[in-house]
């Protein structure tokens, strides 16, 4: 039932397009590298979004990693424009998380749990239909047992349709 609720609540926030009038879907596929109880490992996922010209709005399916898999939501804000090019964006933002995990009793059951945090990183169109986007997010976790925070890297390419 919580999961319903989590996952309900990630559709009606990544649906959401924040700024000005014009507004730019795009789907892209992400790498990350994520410490999780201390181990460094990676996981690709598929992303959803859409973007203004300075809000951005995202969500993303992540592989499992060790007994844990990952559906985030994220809001961003440009924070800096290059000076020298308009193709370079800094971010920063919000992300949210349901956490789906094995509960380790035997019973091959999932359990679900949430996380919270902040994100900041570069974007670079490399065309008018694509970019590029290297990031950094933290989250504390709440209600999945002997996790308490996430952190990763990330590299993304973003197809604008």
């Amino acid at each position: 039932m919580k999961l319903r609720y989590i996952l309900a609540t990630l559709l009606l926030v990544s649906s959401l397009s924040w700024g000005d009038s014009t507004k730019y879907p795009f789907f892209g596929i992400v790498g990350l590298s994520s410490a999780i109880n201390g181990e460094n490992g990676g996981v690709v996922g598929i992303r959803y979004g859409q973007q203004s010209q300075d809000w951005r709005t995202s969500f993303t399916v992540e592989t499992p990693y060790q007994e844990y898999q990952l559906i985030s939501v994220a809001i961003d804000r440009t924070l800096l424009y290059s000076l020298t090019t308009s193709k370079l964006r800094i971010y920063g933002g919000l992300v949210g998380a349901a956490i789906l995990f094995d509960k380790n009793d035997g019973s091959g059951d999932k359990s679900v749990g949430y996380g919270y945090g902040l994100g900041a990183g570069l974007m670079y169109y490399l065309t008018d239909n694509i970019d590029l986007d290297l990031g950094y997010r933290y989250m504390l976790v709440n209600d999945v047992d002997n996790l308490d925070e996430i952190s990763s890297f990330g590299f993304a390419l973003h197809y604008f349709f």
